[in-house]
C-alpha cells in the first residue's frame, strides 16, 4: 500500500538507465554486475 500511495501522489518515479532485447539477458547481467547502473535495467519481450 505504502508505495501504491506514493505511485498516486506523484511522489515516485522509477529510474530506468537501460534497456535490453530478452535476447541480450547476458549483456544486460554483465552491466548489472559492473555495480555502475544509475537505475532499473529493463528487458524486453517482442512477439
Amino acid at each position: 500500500m505504502f508505495l501504491r500511495d506514493l505511485i498516486e501522489a506523484g511522489e515516485y518515479r522509477a529510474v530506468i538507465d537501460r534497456r535490453y532485447p530478452l535476447e541480450q539477458v547476458v549483456e544486460a547481467t554483465r552491466y548489472v554486475e559492473t555495480k555502475q547502473k544509475t537505475g532499473n535495467v529493463i528487458l524486453t519481450v517482442s512477439r
